[in-house]
């Protein structure tokens, strides 16, 4: 028994599984999550230290050259680079692709630890950060007082940094919500020169009293008749009033209080970013997907829950001031939509060129099968949809109608030249070209597998397009030495009447004859004036190869994304205020250049 015989005697199994493969993938489309380009960066790891007030010459002296020292020798490390500034180091250590980011980041900070001896004692702790994809923010909020809510800026910093920042992160898929811009709310105690001369006290005694009754720690414990009690000494100041009451010890055995020795009031820290939304100031708050996880699915999660959290908070103004959403929903819809096309030219083309109606039936079917079948297993190894992933399915339009093509019309032929019907045309037709079929189709993907190792950039570029590509190719064959042959007896009806003929009939006899007319005149003169050919055929790769040196080289190609980004940078000198007025001018630049175009 023939291969083809063995599989069309199970014809009820065959149509089960095509029901399994069509439910899962629809399963599957709707399931793989969508980005806007796959994880191409490599790990990268940001070493922040800071010295307070040390110039830029001592911090790249002492701090970050004995980190670039450090850090360079952690296996995988491709290259290391620094930035040093007055007060602050920030050394990049960037990894080969192959290492886990957070692999990278233990043995960054096991080297931090083993030089951390050699630093000046007065730095601060550095900061380890893992850059990767996931650190840009797939959403910024923009969060401004409600009108009529009597808020200022710092209760909505405030709020924004506890009870909202909280109802964030709780959301699916949300890793960190970083909250930036507006003041931050302190108390500020302002002591009057002439009141501290006559209590004979120091600046550095306030701040020792501020810092020893401004506490909360366990006072100890009680045990009393098999009881336990845990005491806790619990001084945390509250209000302005609660400072002011602290008591500072005097040399002669008196107390006076922080409030008779200046004003205590509530003010802001020493601003660290300024932040506009929508031409306005706000607080704003970034959010950041998970490493493994995907941008869309978290965008949809936030934007299916601003309703609620603008409810939950009324007196905030919640606003979207930034989103990869619109982006990343283009692109896949810009993609999707020229898919669609391609599939329609396709079925177009293959009808107008077979000229039978009944056997583009039989493609257009198949098509459709090929793809769920594709998108199941996509789904089910994890991948995403995105523009090169898409680009892939876009690709295998043609190759996937190739199969169906080569094995309907050689079942078509049985049929309608040797006059054998149904399950006999179909078991000889695919018999005699399963091997050609199946050799087509590995061929192919024997040509992707490289790529798919090379490594480096290419590799992580390139890869998901190339697996892509492969289990299309391999769903296509799949479904045409098995659906292909127990359903195209059921179409394709040699001799019956066509539907289309109409429309057929013309385009066959007044392209397609004269097409083939001159493709056999151009094959016989080919083939009588071979020597000529081939010089031909030569000088043309000649003059091709030669004209590489011409052409561009780029990593990869432009894209237009529709978003303008300007950034401006002002002295290291320069205050809030000023940079405040510097950032209302270039938006009103901005707004004076968008009202005149």
């Amino acid at each position: 028994m023939t291969f083809a015989e063995n599989l069309l005697s199970r014809s009820h199994a065959i149509l089960a599984l095509t029901i399994a493969f069509i439910l899962l993938g629809i399963i599957g489309f709707f399931s793989i999550p969508t980005n806007l380009f796959p994880d191409t960066n490599r790990p990268i790891v940001s070493v922040v230290v800071q010295w307070p007030g040390a110039m830029t010459t001592d911090v790249a002296n002492e701090v970050t050259h004995p980190l670039e020292v450090r850090l360079s020798s952690i296996d995988g490390v491709r290259r290391v680079t620094s930035t040093s500034r007055d007060e602050v180091a920030a050394v990049q250590v960037e990894f080969e692709y192959g290492n886990e980011i957070n692999t990278a980041a233990n043995e960054v900070t096991t080297e931090l630890s083993r030089v951390r001896g050699q630093l000046p004692k007065n730095i601060r702790d550095p900061l380890v950060f893992k850059i990767t994809d996931a650190a840009h923010a797939a959403m910024v909020l923009s969060v401004t007082p409600a009108k009529g809510s009597g808020l200022d800026m710092a209760q909505v910093r405030r709020t924004a940094e506890n009870q909202l920042r909280d109802a964030l992160l709780n959301l699916p898929g949300v890793a960190d919500a970083e909250v930036f811009g507006g003041p931050v709310r302190q108390v500020t105690v302002d002591l009057d020169r002439d009141r501290l001369q006559s209590h004979k006290l120091a600046i550095t005694q306030v701040m020792a009293a501020l810092v020893g009754s401004n506490v909360s720690q366990p006072a100890g414990m009680i045990y009393q008749r098999g009881d336990r009690f845990l005491l806790m000494a619990q001084a945390l100041a509250a209000t302005p009033a609660d400072i002011a009451g602290i008591l500072v010890p005097l040399g002669n055995g008196n107390f006076v209080r922080v409030g008779d020795l200046g004003s205590v009031t509530w003010g802001a820290a020493d601003p660290k970013s300024l932040y506009h939304g929508n031409a306005k100031p706000a607080v704003a708050i970034s959010l950041l997907r998970t490493e493994k996880g995907f941008t869309k699915p978290v965008i949809d999660s936030i934007d299916a829950s601003l309703g609620s959290l603008q409810a939950r908070f009324p007196n905030l103004d919640i606003q979207i001031a930034d989103t990869q959403g619109r982006i990343i929903g283009l692109t896949v819809n810009n993609m999707l939509d020229s898919l669609r096309d391609a599939v329609i030219m396709t079925l177009i083309v293959i009808l107008l060129f077979l000229g039978n109606s009944r056997a583009a039936l039989v493609v257009a079917v198949s098509l459709p099968l090929s793809y769920l079948l594709t998108f199941a297993i996509l789904w089910w190894i994890g991948f995403e949809f995105d523009m090169v992933t898409l680009s892939a399915i876009i690709i295998a339009v043609g190759l996937l109608a190739d199969d169906v093509v080569v094995v309907m019309e050689n079942i078509e032929r049985h049929m309608r030249e040797l006059g054998e019907h149904g399950k006999t045309a179909a078991i000889r037709g695919l018999d005699e070209i399963l091997l050609a079929d199946t050799s087509g189709t590995v061929s192919t993907v024997l040509v992707l597998i490289p790529i798919m190792f090379i490594g480096g950039f290419v590799q992580t570029v390139l890869r998901p397009l190339t697996v892509t590509l492969s289990v299309a190719l391999f769903a296509s064959l799949v479904v045409s030495v098995t659906m292909i042959p127990l359903f195209a007896p059921l179409i394709i009806k040699p001799g019956a009447r066509d539907p289309l003929g109409w429309i057929l009939r013309p385009f066959t006899r007044y392209v397609m004859e004269p097409l083939k007319r001159a493709y056999i005149r151009l094959v016989d003169w080919g083939l009588s004036h071979r020597t000529l050919i081939m010089v031909l055929f030569l000088a043309l790769f000649v003059v091709s190869a030669s004209q590489l040196r011409f052409q561009g080289r780029e990593l990869m190609p432009l894209m237009d994304t529709g978003i303008s980004q300007i950034r401006f940078e002002a002295a290291p000198d320069t205050n809030d205020e000023t940079m405040e007025r510097l950032l209302g001018q270039v938006e009103d630049a901005i707004r004076s250049e968008l009202s005149e175009g």
